[in-house]
């Protein structure tokens, strides 16, 4: 009866390890799926992004128009003190993105 008892108790054992490494071979089967899930949704969200900036592929033409008045007020005693009044920028121009995607990527030898 004793002899029985241990034979029970080594097969659960074994049986448990058993089940511990089925479980681990199926989670590190999943490991690809989910890195190539993962992957998707990073390329499918970059993607969304759009068109990003590239200084070969973007020309850009902008004029910038600032106009200010202050008023400046100097003590005897050489302490100044200034006042903005009225403080004026307008930016006017266009952007052009022609050259997006034919350009060159960085190879390390430019």
């Amino acid at each position: 009866m004793f002899l029985h008892r241990k034979r029970s108790k080594a097969q659960s054992i074994i049986e448990f390890a058993m089940m511990i490494a089925v479980v681990i071979a199926a989670l590190m089967t999943m490991r690809v799926y989910a890195k190539r899930a993962f992957s998707g949704k990073l390329k499918e969200g970059s993607d969304r992004i759009g068109q990003q900036f590239s200084p070969r592929g973007h020309n850009y033409t902008w004029t910038t128009y600032s106009n200010s008045t202050s008023h400046e007020k100097v003590s005897i005693y050489g302490k100044t003190e200034t006042t903005a009044m009225e403080q004026f920028s307008n930016r006017t121009g266009n952007e052009d993105f022609s050259g997006y995607g034919s350009e060159k990527l960085w190879d390390g030898n430019d």
